[in-house]
């Protein structure tokens, strides 16, 4: 009897001493499962990401920042095109002597993919974008950084702001009321 609970306590310990072995063992697998599932969700997104910006012409509404602004926003279209080679261009500063360039794309949480790039015109100076894709809305910002004159910070978007109208100024309206009143 006390050698079949001695077989029988053997065996217990044995299967559990396997169980515990197998527990530890399949813990770093699970984790390697896991991050090659993280890797692949990471490389989907970003191939998404890549395919719609390539997808079409972006129109995109470039604004001063506040700080070049002066005393009338303008509201300028540019088209922004990006090429399944990793390229992008802008219509604007392709007139302007500045070429397409590389860009690189990232993801952040939330499924915002950022691309940057720089473009460079050797006879005027560099101009620097930094974009964001989420939700088919592109955001971003553009600096001119040019050889001669000082720098400038652009916004740009592909849903038209809403500037307002810009009123005129009190001077300019009590002036025109002086004519008025001197032609009756």
């Amino acid at each position: 009897m006390k050698k079949i609970l001695a077989v029988c306590a053997a065996v217990i310990f044995a299967a559990g001493m396997t169980a515990v072995a197998y527990a530890a063992a399949a813990k770093p697998q699970e984790k390697q499962d896991d991050a090659a599932v993280q890797e692949i969700i990471k490389k989907q997104a970003m191939q998404k990401a890549r395919d719609e910006l390539n997808s079409h012409e972006w129109m995109v509404y470039v604004t001063p920042a506040p700080e070049n602004a002066g005393k009338r926003i303008t509201v300028e279209e540019d088209v922004l095109t990006f090429s399944g080679e990793g390229k992008v261009v802008s219509r604007e500063l392709l007139a302007k002597g500045y070429p397409e360039s590389n860009y690189t794309l990232s993801l952040q949480e939330g499924g915002v993919a950022v691309w940057e790039t720089m473009q460079v015109n050797e006879s005027e100076g560099l101009v620097f974008f930094r974009g964001e894709l989420k939700d088919g809305v592109l955001t971003g910002v553009m600096s001119k950084q040019p050889q001669k004159g000082s720098k400038a910070t652009y916004y740009f978007t592909t849903v038209k702001p809403d500037v307002g109208v810009q009123q005129a100024e009190p001077e300019k309206e009590e002036t025109a009321k002086k004519k008025s009143k001197k032609k009756r």
